[in-house]
């Protein structure tokens, strides 16, 4: 345990310990001052060493190997709470078959700092070591790996989603033998290093039930959506949990131990390396390079290195080395995941054909949300031929309601619609930023995408397609640590952008999993304050809807006319995600975006980022329909031009995930890799909490305003045609440029 220096501090440390450990009938022996050379470390290292001890327990009696493991747990978590004001604790290690020796020093000078490795009475079968450089964290004392259960080389690029998530499910968390999610909390570490939220993710799965190497292919899985030939148990196995459970992506080579079993596996790109040998005599040394340890390489009788997704694992118990075929094999036949996907996956009742695209709805029908309601870019002419669907003003006028300038058909859908991929930009932006433009910007543009950097590559997303996903699981998520049949009852869908049939679909949606839709309309006549009001209003409906049992919220901006303006689809998703995460209501209901405010894969990113499990971009894939007959695209249909704008969109998010080293939309969805410019911190915390913002600007005041001024602008006077502002492009009456 590392204790504070202060002396009344520490007091207070081991006291909730103690407190901890008599909540769980274990007996505390005493404490003991690990003896340590205070020589070997730097001045920095000396400044922030604490006082380091170790506690001494009893196991009582008739409580298991595995029941005092998790005695021992529940006991370091309620001191851990205790002990949450003070910072300065931490309780490194709480296990009766494993104990972490970990500094702020040289590798080599480790043994050298504590005397007990030093020791011949101490042995083991089981060694545990990382040397690691921090890239994303400042080095301190307790952040130095291994932690309780693993060693991580890489970074995990997810890492802010899926601390998110844990926190969402945080009052679901339970184990099955009734210990409630209060004795668990804190679920995981928001402070940490990204490895140590990975090590209290896995700690917690190993605990309520699943073996280390089950739960890190849960964790980090390989690409098993990308390989059809994987055996029908395993890929169900995947497919299972992945329903169950979020991926933390990144590149990542993992060792991880219990005391028992001993392994290394791989992220599912294979971006750090990993090289084991077995010799003779049954050493078995896996590491990031060959020769880490010196062997006698007369003794070695087998040697490799592990493949993208690839796992190994060393099990003293049963005496043997278990390769990744074998041993995946085997955690997949721990449970008939395939029958049970068979009884309860929820599965879509598509229309046999696309619903024929005909009319313009009255925007105040019931009506808004029929699919049949877009312009006709079907028709055709002598010969058979499409002709073009000739922009009216009230389409215009929708168009501009949100948004869209005349830039952005003719630069963005109309390449997207006619060549199936996003068009080709020069590097740089010499616009102003958005809080600083004179013109209305939307909201998407307040917010910039990250990227992958120092150590940690970006991937690229055409030549390593095949460990890249587009796959969606929407519906309830259940209790992650408990083994159930029924968490198979949720919605895989192939991709996380929707076309007409597919959100039909599950926007009607009944039984195991109900649909409500949900309007993320307003009205611009209720006066200032409106859009803030409605926006209130919104959560208040979701909050309840899912009190309901709704299990999917449809939310959707269908209906903007000359008395109704739609809010930012962005500002809406981000709203509830985060009102529902605090709830305590996220895990039990998944969002599903049917948005005219989604045109470009920035704002589709944007969407995802923050929660939505899917987006269906109506408006978009009217304009690009509407291109049909047109010159350029004499020979394409309105279904040519909708399903090459899909195929653009899908390509341009892995795109944008694959520059922050993230391979699927999965692991992608509300990891909220954006850095806001302009917005207030107010609105941040309050929709886009977590997300860094330097700059402070903005809130839902001025925005309202700018989706005033749009819409007055858009059905004051019906315009024949879209603006062409400049944003792009330097036009005299347009946007400046530097």
């Amino acid at each position: 345990v590392f204790l504070p220096l202060d002396n009344a501090a520490a007091a207070t440390s081991r006291a909730a310990l103690d407190a901890g450990m008599a909540g769980q009938g274990i007996a505390v022996l005493g404490w003991r001052e690990v003896p340590i050379d205070r020589s070997v470390l730097g001045q920095t290292a000396l400044d922030s060493l604490p006082r380091i001890e170790q506690c001494l327990v009893r196991r009582p009696e008739g409580l298991d190997g595995d029941g005092f493991e998790r005695a021992l747990l529940l006991a370091r978590k309620a001191a851990e709470r205790a002990n949450e004001a003070l910072g300065d604790c931490a309780i490194v290690s709480c296990s009766a078959r494993t104990v972490v020796y970990k500094g702020f020093c040289l590798p080599a000078d480790l043994s050298r700092f504590y005397a007990d490795l030093r020791d011949p009475a101490y042995e083991t079968a089981i060694a545990l070591f990382h040397q690691r450089y921090s890239t994303n964290t400042f080095p301190t004392w307790k952040l130095a790996q291994p932690f309780r259960f693993l060693a991580h080389n890489g970074e995990i690029n997810t890492v802010q989603g899926n601390r998110t998530w844990m926190r969402a499910r945080a009052s679901s968390l339970a184990f099955a033998d009734g210990t409630p999610a209060a004795a668990l909390a804190p679920a995981v570490s928001l402070s940490g290093s990204d490895s140590l939220s990975l090590d209290n993710t896995l700690e917690l799965l190993h605990h309520g039930g699943r073996s280390l190497a089950h739960a890190l292919m849960m964790l980090v899985p390989e690409p098993w959506e990308q390989l059809p030939r994987m055996p029908v148990g395993l890929r169900a196995f995947y497919d299972f949990h992945a329903g169950l459970m979020e991926q933390w992506d990144g590149p990542a080579a993992l060792a991880f131990s219990d005391g028992v079993r001993a392994g290394a596996t791989l992220d599912r790109n294979g971006l750090r390396p990993l090289r084991w040998a077995l010799t003779d005599d049954g050493i078995f040394v896996a590491g990031s390079e060959a020769g880490t340890v010196a062997l006698d390489q007369a003794t070695v009788i087998e040697k490799g290195r592990l493949g993208p997704g690839q796992m190994i694992l060393v099990d003293t118990e049963r005496g043997g080395v278990l390769r990744n075929d074998d041993l995946k094999t085997e955690v997949a036949g721990g449970a008939p995941y395939a029958a049970w996907l068979a009884e309860y996956r929820v599965v879509l009742d598509l229309p046999a054909t696309k619903p024929e695209l005909t009319a313009v709805p009255d925007p105040a029908s019931d009506a808004r949300h029929d699919l049949a309601a877009v312009p006709n870019a079907a028709a055709t002419g002598p010969g058979g031929k499409p002709l073009r669907a000739k922009a009216d003003t009230a389409t215009v006028a929708l168009q501009r309601a949100f948004g869209y300038t005349a830039e952005d058909i003719r630069l963005i859908v109309q390449p997207m619609a006619g060549e199936a991929k996003e068009p080709t930009w020069s590097m740089g932006d010499d616009a102003p930023l958005a809080v600083l433009s004179e013109r209305v910007r939307p909201l998407a543009s307040y917010f910039r995408q990250r990227f992958a950097q120092v150590t940690n590559p970006a991937i690229d997303s055409l030549r390593e397609r095949q460990v890249m996903a587009l796959d969606a699981h929407v519906g309830p998520r259940r209790n992650p640590l408990v083994v159930e049949a029924e968490a198979a009852g949720v919605i895989h869908l192939p991709s996380a952008v929707l076309d007409e049939r597919t959100f039909a679909a599950l926007a009607v949606l009944a039984g195991p999993i109900r649909a409500l839709t949900l309007s993320t309309l307003f009205s611009p006549a209720d006066g200032d304050g409106a859009m803030a009001s409605a926006l209130d209003a919104l959560v208040s409906a979701a909050e309840a809807a899912v009190h309901d049992g709704a299990g999917l919220l449809v939310l959707s901006d269908r209906g903007v006319d000359a008395d109704h303006a739609a809010m930012p689809m962005v500002l809406a998703v981000g709203a509830i995600h985060h009102a529902l995460i605090r709830a305590g209501l996220r895990m039990r209901a998944d969002l599903i975006v049917e948005s005219g405010d989604v045109w470009d894969v920035h704002q589709l990113a944007l969407a995802i980022g923050y929660g939505a499990s899917a987006v269906f971009p109506y408006l978009a894939l009217e304009a690009a329909a509407a291109l049909a007959g047109g010159r350029g695209y004499e020979e394409m249909t309105g279904a040519d031009l909708r399903r090459n704008y899909l195929a653009a969109m899908e390509n341009g998010l892995l795109k944008i995930s694959s520059k922050m080293g993230i391979s699927t939309a999965s692991g992608y969805r509300g990891a909220q890799t954006f850095e806001a410019i302009g917005l207030s911190p107010a609105l941040v915390e309050r929709c886009f909490d977590g997300t860094p913002s330097r700059l402070g600007g903005i809130g839902l005041a001025e925005i309202e305003a700018d989706v005033r001024a749009r819409h007055a602008g858009a059905y004051a006077e019906m315009a024949a045609k879209l603006p062409d502002l400049g944003i792009v492009r330097f036009r005299k009456e347009g946007e400046a440029h530097a």
